[in-house]
């Protein structure tokens, strides 16, 4: 016991002295087949976004197989969410088939004998770190001796769980490092990418389109009228406006696409590897989602690169005032940059 309690300390600063949640998650996994001796480790999260606990960073496991664990969080049966709602650690001994595992393994179905041992992922209740990040618990350790058959004892949970709680102050600092640095880029009305950090995503897929020598497609997005809204309803709603917007764009991108505030009334979609077809069908989506709602329309302009722009104020030029000659044929309309050239 008391060499593992040394092999916590001397360990537990590696994975507290980084703020990058993939370098921890490797860390963890690491020291335990490593340092502590396990044949493999698997670390769960929670996502609370999508209500799922999944599969996050192991070692011994394929990676694949790791990521196609997902446990919904509202399976009261599952061993997952039991561990983190009473705050426990569990030792099965002789696992052969058992059920409850088969979320856990199932991918693998090689659960024939041996112990495994699932610990939270929790704070230790005298620190403050986790208030605010995840008070239930940010997830699970699960380790296993499957091919060995090599004992895990009670005594081996002691250890282990304060690992875990290590584990667990290290992931809330990465989380709250993430949060911070996401509000430095983020517009706080809308929740979109802001107008500093837009220049710097053009920037990036600029150079990317570059180096690869792909296409991609600028959107350039006003609210028309929005002045008047404002003046008749109030700014209140105005910003309520501003912010259902911002949704209705989210709701009609991609992933890999950056919905961003430009300015006031003003938004911009970054759309990578669109060519103008794409980007044309896209803008078209957008409009009509907000004209059919009946309160307001916008005007779109769409630039695209390298045709209209290869350098960041060329192509925002570009999908402006293509912006500006749906404003002036009337409105409500998608126009493209290459329609002012002929």
């Amino acid at each position: 016991m008391e060499k593992k309690l040394e092999t916590i300390l001397n360990t537990s600063w590696q994975i507290l002295s980084s703020l990058n949640e993939e370098e921890i998650l490797r860390r963890i996994t690491k020291t335990l087949v490593e340092d502590f001796g396990f044949e493999r480790a698997v670390i769960f999260l929670v996502n609370k976004k999508d209500k799922v606990i999944e599969g996050k960073y192991a070692s011994g496991i394929p990676e694949e197989i790791v990521h196609k664990i997902r446990i919904s969080t509202t399976r009261k049966e599952s061993i997952l969410l039991e561990i983190m709602q009473e705050n426990k650690a569990v030792l099965l001994k002789n696992v052969s088939e058992n059920p409850r595992l088969s979320e856990v393994f199932r991918q693998e179905n090689k659960c024939h004998g041996g112990d495994m041992a699932l610990v939270p992922i929790a704070c230790p209740a005298e620190t403050g770190t986790c208030i605010g990040v995840f008070e239930e618990g940010a997830g699970v350790i699960a380790v296993d001796n499957f091919s060995s058959k090599r004992e895990i004892s009670g005594e081996d949970l002691v250890p282990l769980k304060i690992f875990a709680q290590y584990a667990a102050i290290a992931i809330a600092n990465a989380y709250l490092h993430q949060q911070v640095n996401l509000l430095a880029i983020t517009d706080a009305l809308t929740g979109l990418y802001n107008h500093g950090y837009f220049h710097q995503l053009l920037k990036q897929e600029i150079e990317r389109a570059e180096r690869y020598e792909k296409k991609f497609s600028l959107l350039m997005l006003d609210i028309d009228h929005f002045k008047n809204y404002n003046d008749t309803y109030g700014h209140l709603a105005g910003d309520r406006l501003l912010h259902h917007l911002a949704e209705i764009i989210r709701e009609n991108i991609r992933t890999v696409d950056s919905a961003c505030r430009y300015g006031g009334e003003e938004f911009t979609v970054i759309l990578p590897e669109t060519d103008i077809l794409g980007a044309k069908n896209l803008a078209e989506r957008i409009r009509k989602s907000i004209f059919e709602e009946g309160e307001i329309t916008v005007s779109i302009g769409i630039g695209i690169y390298p045709e209209d722009g290869k350098i960041t104020e060329e192509l925002i030029n570009s999908a402006d005032k293509a912006m500006y000659l749906a404003k002036n044929r009337g409105r409500n309309l998608v126009c493209l940059a290459n329609e002012l050239k002929g």
